[in-house]
C-alpha cells in the first residue's frame, strides 16, 4: 500500500481497522496522543523525503497434500 504521507496512512480505513489499536496498545495510556502526534509528524517527514510512504505486509502461502492413511 502506498500513501502520500503519514496523515493519510493513519487515517486510512484498513490501517485503522487492522493496526492502530495494536500500535496504541504499545504506548503508555497517558502518552497515546503525544506518541501518535510524534509518529504522524515523523511519518510525514519521511514521506516528504522519499516522495511517499510504502507499506508492505509480509505473507506466506503454503500448499500441502496430506498423505492418505496406509500409504508410504
Amino acid at each position: 500500500m502506498r500513501f502520500a504521507d503519514g496523515s493519510s496512512l493513519l487515517r486510512h480505513y484498513f490501517i485503522r481497522l487492522g493496526f492502530v489499536q495494536g500500535w496504541k496498545s504499545v504506548a503508555a495510556p497517558d502518552a497515546i496522543e503525544t506518541t501518535f502526534k510524534t509518529l504522524e509528524r515523523n511519518l510525514n517527514t519521511a514521506a516528504e523525503e522519499r516522495g511517499e510512504l510504502a507499506l508492505t505486509i509480509p505473507m506466506a502461502c503454503v500448499d500441502a497434500i496430506k498423505p492418505m492413511a496406509g500409504s508410504g
